[in-house]
């Protein structure tokens, strides 16, 4: 495990969490008023921590409503705004953070 994983898990482990996932899709489905789903599968998470700082990446995101990651099953879910956001945004958020995306159709 990475030193920068086992500082994160530490942390994570003293704090509540929520799962995370995320989710984007080649052809984003517009859930509701303009809010789009995107599905990714995300690799090189090696615990919780990985996926905790992927979320608060993409969470800066400009019109990202809710990004969820699944350490466990190497997959995001992102809900954002189409028109503020593109997908692109999105994995160029996951690889910012030191991973690799890619989108789920």
């Amino acid at each position: 495990m990475k030193k920068s994983c086992a500082l994160v898990l530490t942390i994570a482990a003293l704090t509540v969490t929520a799962p995370m996932t995320v989710h984007a899709a080649k052809k984003p489905a517009v859930k509701k008023s303009g809010v789009a789903v995107a599905k990714l599968k995300i690799t090189g998470m090696h615990c919780e921590g990985c996926a905790m700082g992927i979320t608060r990446q993409v969470q800066k995101v400009k019109g990202v409503k809710t990004a969820k990651i699944d350490h466990a099953k190497s997959l995001g879910t992102i809900e954002y705004d189409p028109s503020a956001c593109k997908p692109a945004d999105l994995l160029a958020a996951v690889k910012k953070s030191g991973y690799k995306a890619s989108l789920l159709k």
